[in-house]
């Protein structure tokens, strides 16, 4: 899985939905998402669950990239022998190779999101067909917050 989750339950009382929404709303800013809302039998308490993205640590954060990266070059070698398919696109296949995985942190609207792009070189950016192919087989793998960028 991509992402790491940090998790953390609000207990709030219900004061009408327009509270708790707001409750919902401030913790959003921090960069918590909304998970889950359980009403508790009493009906004056919400446990609100939020979540939101934890970076990895740098250890697993090298294995992780380090493994989205030779996913990625497998596929390339799986499209080289399929090249047919992509024969209108501008492709060097001599060449091309991922030169690099990236982790991108975005913030958002006070979201903060994480995911990583895969980087292959020697390949114009219009290659749409390529580029879903790399996508699509690295889903496959269970990479599926990975952008695929393509470049000369």
């Amino acid at each position: 899985m991509i992402k790491a989750w940090e998790n953390k339950v609000l207990h709030c009382p219900v004061a009408g939905e327009d509270a708790l929404m707001e409750d919902l709303n401030t913790a959003g800013e921090e960069g918590w998402e909304p998970w889950s809302i359980k009403l508790a039998s009493d009906h004056a308490t919400a446990y609100v669950s939020l979540k939101r993205p934890k970076p990895p640590t740098d250890k697993s954060l090298e294995e992780l990239l380090e493994s989205i990266r030779a996913t990625a070059d497998s596929a390339i070698k799986d499209a080289a022998v399929q090249k047919t398919r992509f024969v209108k696109e501008l492709i060097n296949w001599g060449d091309l190779k991922c030169t690099s995985v990236e982790m991108v942190t975005t913030v958002t609207d006070g979201k903060l999101d994480i995911y990583y792009r895969v980087c292959i070189e020697e390949c114009g950016a219009s290659a749409r067909k390529f580029a879903d192919f790399i996508t699509s087989t690295l889903q496959e793998c269970g990479f599926t917050n990975v952008e695929v960028y393509l470049e000369w």
